[in-house]
């Protein structure tokens, strides 16, 4: 069979046109489905907000104080170690790369 033959015997299967109808309903617009909230929908929104307000406000590591004290604390390590490895500029990058960046964690509530 070579592409004469081929193309002849793909025309026969032609598709078929869509309804003239189809047209019209995909083309015209249609109105946006709403739907109504309910008294539990503003209730669980509520109380989602309440949540996160209440824990970002209570927790204290979450504060700018807490931050700059870890990041203080990381900054003096790695100038430490920079200063162990004899200073200078390759030191210190060495240095930052090496010593881990800690994690702020909750403190643990003494007993």
């Amino acid at each position: 069979m070579n592409d004469d033959e081929l193309e002849l015997t793909l025309r026969r299967y032609k598709g078929v046109d869509p309804p003239s109808s189809l047209r019209a309903r995909v083309v015209t617009a249609r109105d946006p489905l709403r739907v109504p909230l309910t008294r539990l929908d503003w209730v669980l929104a509520a109380a989602a907000l309440l949540l996160t307000a209440g824990a970002a406000l209570t927790d204290p590591d979450l504060s700018d104080t807490a931050v700059n004290e870890v990041q203080a604390a990381w900054e003096m390590s790695v100038e430490e170690l920079a200063a162990t490895m004899g200073g200078g500029d390759e030191a210190l990058a060495y240095a930052q790369m090496v010593v881990p960046r800690p994690e702020l964690t909750p403190q643990a509530e003494e007993e």
